[in-house]
């Protein structure tokens, strides 16, 4: 059953995601809507859930800071956060926000972050290939946190382990999808959504906290594109 939570303090912003996510279902999939008044009520009361609507600006423990407490115990959920400040929204990268709401929330933007939604997961279902000696190694999109060009040879870290394979990165790069793969190093291939924390000369990745080095030339774009994908742009 696929599971969407609400975790906002205003009744009438909780009736209004709750109206939005019905009419968008519809019947098409079996579902299940949990709601909860504050952070602190949705962590103490967790259930693995497919997606998180989180108001940011709680009393006590906002939601980024709920964020962080339920990436501790779930690190697959796809938090999207309601907030009326466009200063918040570039705050959600280490904890991996999916996209941001700006209140006022229309259906409009809603369909929109729910159709983006939709398409990414499809995209992750997408296999690549890497042959290493005489086996093929089958991963998939999402289990890559980057890839690393080491001559003739590139280093592929998932969030299990790497490995080498004789191949270019400038293959690589053609098979994945642009939206989530940026190439912020002649080097390096990031996957976005494993982005931790970054400065101007590196990033770190994924829980392995593998490090990407960032070009000068292509640290404004990345910037860019990191800010741009995790917040939807608005």
């Amino acid at each position: 059953m696929f599971k969407i939570v609400i975790c906002e303090d205003e009744a009438i912003q909780r009736k209004i995601m709750f109206e939005y996510i019905e009419v968008f279902l519809k019947k098409d999939i079996e579902y299940e809507i949990i709601c909860f008044n504050n952070g602190e009520e949705l962590i103490n009361n967790y259930i693995k859930a497919d997606i998180i609507f989180m108001d940011i600006g709680f009393k006590g423990m906002n939601g980024l800071e709920t964020a962080k407490e339920i990436r501790k115990i779930d690190k697959d959920v796809v938090i999207i956060f309601a907030t009326a400040f466009v200063s918040y929204a570039t705050e959600g990268y280490d904890v991996r926000a999916f996209s941001y709401l700006l209140k006022p929330i229309s259906y409009n933007a809603f369909e929109k972050i729910m159709l983006k939604y939709f398409i990414e997961k499809s995209e992750e279902k997408k296999l690549i290939e890497f042959k290493i000696k005489d086996e093929i190694k089958v991963i998939k999109l999402e289990e890559i946190i980057c890839v690393e060009s080491l001559g003739k040879y590139i280093k592929v870290h998932t969030k299990t382990e790497s490995f080498f394979t004789a191949t270019k990165i400038k293959e690589v790069e053609e098979k994945l999808s642009s939206k989530v793969f940026f190439r912020c190093h002649k080097s390096f291939l990031i996957n976005l959504l494993e982005v931790r924390n970054y400065n101007r000369k590196e990033a770190i990745l994924g829980d392995r906290k593998i490090k990407a080095a960032i070009s000068y030339r292509k640290y404004n774009n990345f910037k860019k594109s990191l800010t741009s994908f995790l917040c939807d742009k608005f």
